[in-house]
């Protein structure tokens, strides 16, 4: 074959394998292009920006993630952590003769989560003793347990066996100038703060009482 007619063939050979590189090179960069699109988009829906305020909780869609955590006015207040909460509630009077009592703190669980003994109380009781005159103001202080075989179940009152003893009722002679037996008490739980609740500001109770019905009824 002619050395020039060898050239040609070579040539046009050249000329289509060139076309074919710059076809698919030009599919690469479209495919290419065609992906980053897709993926710029995705990122978008992905990590789309949710102003807190605007009533719609976006969840994970959002960046930073929207929950009610981060954004409460569109996702809701967040559930309380899963803790016992111990509030006293009350004081039962128990074994109760016509000169005495004694003294049960009553414990609320008010958390999602049970929470066993040892619990520590502590409880003072101011009352006055109207055996004499002057009437004698008597300040009585005491720690109390729950034991370690109790459970206290979230809900439920705990009504405490390790009680304050002997708390006195006296009947009120003139002198005393207080028609029914009043009694003043502060109950603490937990106030070493030794047990993880939802909250510990809410240990503690005051109150000015008279008892009725197995109660100290708090006086108004």
């Amino acid at each position: 074959m002619p050395a020039l007619f060898t050239r040609v063939i070579e040539t046009a050979d050249d000329e289509v394998h060139l076309q074919r590189r710059i076809s698919i090179a030009r599919f690469a960069s479209l495919w290419i292009t065609c992906l980053a699109t897709i993926l710029l988009l995705g990122m978008q829906g992905a990590f789309a920006f949710c102003p807190c305020g605007d009533g719609i909780c976006g969840g994970t869609a959002c960046s930073p993630p929207e929950t009610a955590n981060s954004c409460p006015a569109d996702c809701g207040e967040p559930p309380p952590p899963p803790l016992p909460d111990l509030v006293p509630v009350g004081v039962a009077s128990v074994n109760v003769t016509q000169t005495a009592f004694d003294a049960a703190p009553m414990i609320k669980n008010q958390g999602v989560r049970p929470v066993a003994g040892p619990i520590r109380v502590e409880i003072s009781a101011v009352y006055l003793a109207c055996d004499q005159d002057p009437p004698l103001r008597v300040d009585v202080v005491g720690t109390r347990n729950v034991p370690a075989d109790v459970t206290i179940e979230p809900g439920v009152t705990y009504v405490m066996t390790d009680t304050m003893k002997n708390i006195g009722i006296n009947q009120r002679p003139p002198h005393c100038n207080v028609p029914t037996p009043l009694f003043t008490f502060d109950v603490i739980v937990d106030p070493l703060h030794q047990i993880r609740e939802i909250t510990q500001f809410n240990n503690s109770l005051h109150l000015d009482c008279f008892l009725q019905g197995g109660l100290c009824v708090p006086f108004h």
